[in-house]
């Protein structure tokens, strides 16, 4: 074993000794970590500790230098005789990895926790580039396409790529991508009617926070900013909402009334002649006098009240055309059940 306290070992240099013991940290780390850290930490660990920290004392030194990792590399080093040290290669962050590694091995875990969130933001950053490349293709290349009906009239026809038609109320608007034979998705706002083509590929009708899917068949659905109102005429289909924990199948002549505020929903059973609006005239049978007031102020966007609450039961059966001006409409009414009509304010009574 060297005599470290010989004269003939400072003849090679002062220094050596000292960057021996330093650079010898990573074979210590290597070659002892698994024999003495599977335990608690040993006095080897703890005099490398204080080394790198407080500094040793001259004996404290020399029992570190008589360590028999470190006059192993001591002796490879005396022998090559040679003023660069042979652990001159050894990457400076290696060694302070392995040193953090071995005397603060929680410094070690933090380190790798940081660079896996690195990690994982890269992937995210790609995720994000590669959704907005996509988006960003799609969008040139499978645009949407808006229909809106004319504010002047009552009605507007569109014809879908798949031969669907839709019937808009004024106001009314539809968008729904190009590319739409394989994705029958509408997006509607307003009131419309639909008339959907039978095909394997599903229909779907989004608005508020709601939709409908079909295969095909002919609804309606009136969407409005508190009220969805949806009429089946033919066929079934399938309603459901974000926020219902269910959905609901519908037959003809069945009626759901939506509340997309507080999420209620109202389950009618209703006269198709009154609600198709599609067709040129009204045509009812039996229909209560109380009933058909209500359809009138909301086609005419009037406000006509029966006082009698008898006239408010009886029957009415007859065509109105749609065509017909609020006063016709109204003669009509009176002369089939005598009654007499006056104004007050802003509403019409009749009596």
């Amino acid at each position: 074993m060297l005599d470290f306290q010989s004269s003939t070992f400072f003849l090679k240099k002062e220094t050596l000794r000292v960057r021996v013991l330093f650079f010898s940290i990573v074979f210590i780390n290597r070659k002892v970590k698994q024999k003495f850290m599977a335990t608690e930490p040993t006095k080897l660990t703890n005099t490398i500790k204080k080394m790198l920290t407080k500094g040793l004392t001259a004996s404290e030194k020399i029992e570190l230098s008589e360590e028999k990792p470190v006059t192993h590399l001591q002796n490879k080093q005396w022998e090559s005789d040679s003023s660069t040290h042979i652990k001159d290669q050894v990457d400076p962050a290696e060694i302070w990895n392995n040193i953090i590694s071995t005397c603060w091995p929680h410094e070690r875990k933090v380190a790798r926790r940081r660079r896996y969130l690195r990690i994982g933001y890269s992937v995210a950053a790609v995720c994000l580039v590669l959704l907005m490349g996509m988006w960003t293709v799609d969008y040139f290349t499978n645009p949407y396409i808006t229909i809106n009906a004319s504010l002047d009239k009552k009605l507007t026809v569109a014809t879908l790529p798949d031969n669907s038609k839709i019937w808009l109320k004024e106001g009314a608007s539809i968008r729904y991508k190009s590319k739409f034979i394989k994705n029958r998705d509408v997006i509607l706002t307003g009131e419309a009617s639909f008339d959907v083509t039978k095909s394997s590929h599903p229909f779907r009708v989004h608005f508020q926070d709601a939709q409908i899917e079909v295969k095909g068949t002919e609804f309606n659905i009136k969407s409005g900013n508190k009220l969805a109102e949806i009429t089946l005429y033919t066929g079934s289909i399938v309603f459901s909402a974000e926020a219902l924990q269910k959905s609901i199948d519908m037959k003809p002549s069945d009626q759901i009334i939506y509340n997309t505020v507080t999420h209620e929903v109202t389950n009618n059973e209703i006269d198709l002649e009154d609600y198709d609006w599609r067709s040129e005239e009204y045509r009812f049978v039996d229909k209560p006098m109380s009933e058909l007031v209500d359809l009138i102020n909301e086609s005419y966007h009037a406000n006509i009240k029966i006082r009698d609450a008898q006239c408010a039961r009886n029957l009415f059966s007859g065509t109105i055309r749609k065509s017909e001006s609020l006063e016709d409409v109204l003669d009509k009414i009176c002369i089939s059940f005598n009654l007499k009509i006056k104004a007050e304010k802003d509403s019409i009574i009749l009596y």
